[in-house]
């Protein structure tokens, strides 16, 4: 895991080295009760969780990401906008 300010931004990024995805899977990845392909076919959950993310993140006025390659892993990550630029937002009397 790591995580940067970059710019204005906090950048938060987790990789595994996990089965990894097809392009076709991360496309829908984000999209509520889509669950990726199961090894063994069996699912956990409710499809819920990244859907959710997704949208706390959106909300906080940053984006969400995945970077995957099938038999490699993959590197999920979110931005937001860092605190000190909030603070800043709220001084100049904008909005985040």
């Amino acid at each position: 895991m790591s995580a940067t300010e970059g710019g204005t931004n906090l950048i938060v990024e987790v990789h595994d080295t996990g089965r990894g995805m097809s392009e076709k899977e991360q496309e829908r990845l984000f999209e509520p009760y889509y669950q990726s392909e199961s090894e063994g076919g069996r699912f956990s959950g409710l499809g819920l969780g990244l859907a959710l993310s997704k949208k706390l993140v959106e909300l906080h006025g940053g984006r969400i990401w995945v970077k995957s390659q099938k038999g490699k892993g993959s590197t999920f990550g979110f931005s937001v906008p860092s605190a000190s630029q909030k603070e800043e937002d709220i001084e100049l009397g904008g909005v985040s």
